[in-house]
């Protein structure tokens, strides 16, 4: 939760970022994000359509995401389900699953 609402707040104020700079930007003394964390959250976020891939990555260079204004749907950041759907709190629905590909 405080990680994700942490990443959540940065990229709508930020805009355009990569994965380090959105952990260290959501990064506080008590909870810090690691690449990891936000590389998942941000693959999620993708497949909801939260996030957009503005550059794919490059041998000694990251992928750069921008977040989708349109998407501020408001302050309670979306959650990764444990069976991989991403929920929107703020608009109480599944806003992707994974069978929406199939």
């Amino acid at each position: 939760g405080g990680k994700r609402q942490a990443m959540w707040r940065v990229m709508k104020k930020i805009g355009s970022f990569t994965r380090d700079a959105l952990s260290y930007a959501a990064s506080i003394e008590t909870a810090v994000v690691s690449p990891d964390d936000a590389k998942c959250y941000l693959h999620y976020l993708g497949k909801a359509g939260y996030v957009v891939l503005a550059q794919g990555s490059k041998p000694g260079t990251q992928a750069k995401w921008i977040f989708v204004a349109g998407k501020d749907t408001g302050p309670r950041a979306p959650q990764i389900q444990r069976v991989k759907h991403v929920y929107d709190p703020n608009l109480g629905v599944v806003v992707w699953h994974p069978e929406a590909n199939a």
